[in-house]
């Protein structure tokens, strides 16, 4: 127990030499999806998410995000949603900073006895703007290639598609620095 201990105090104090941020944003998602020869526009939808940021060093943040989606793709229903994102800072001064940055999102819907996910590598691009040494806004257009599955049990039979597209998320939220 005394090692474990240990560990994770070695481990607080090498992340609390970088800045920690947390931040709420909201977002859009719009979709088009690929299957069977024919092209699908998904119902918009929004979102509401929770991020952690871990600055690795002056440019580099590490970002992770847990989101909430109701009405995802217009189901009716709420989606879970996540992504891990690294942002590399590109223009910075004083007061703002324009990032841009990839990562792999998923979402998760259950609607009855149906299951939707998607899988969503992303590039984005962003700007931070700091209203005061505690409070940071941002705005950022993220888009890519997602993967959709849907896994549907009628009972008596059971049935998977599969479809490709592309998706489009902007996201509008504010940071909170802790240290």
């Amino acid at each position: 127990m005394k090692r474990v201990l240990i560990a994770a105090a070695l481990l607080g104090s090498v992340s609390s030499a970088a800045a920690d941020r947390v931040g709420l944003s909201g977002s859009g998602n719009a979709s088009v999806y690929q299957s069977g020869g024919q092209s699908v526009t998904a119902a918009p939808s929004f979102g509401v998410g929770a991020h952690y940021l871990l600055d690795l060093d002056r440019a580099a943040t590490l970002r992770i995000e847990a989101e909430l989606l109701p009405n995802l793709y217009g189901l009716g229903r709420l989606g879970f949603g996540g992504e891990v994102a690294y942002l590399q800072t590109v223009l910075s001064d004083p007061l703002s900073q324009t990032y841009v940055g990839g990562g792999m999102g998923s979402t998760l819907v259950f609607s009855g006895t149906n299951v939707v996910r998607t899988l969503e590598p992303t590039l984005l691009v962003g700007l931070r703007v700091t209203t005061t040494p505690a409070f940071t806004g941002f705005a950022e257009l993220a888009g890519g290639v997602s993967f959709l599955k849907i896994k549907a049990d009628s009972g008596a039979q059971y049935t998977e598609r599969d479809a490709a597209g592309l998706f489009l998320k902007p996201r509008v939220g504010v940071l909170f620095t802790l240290r």
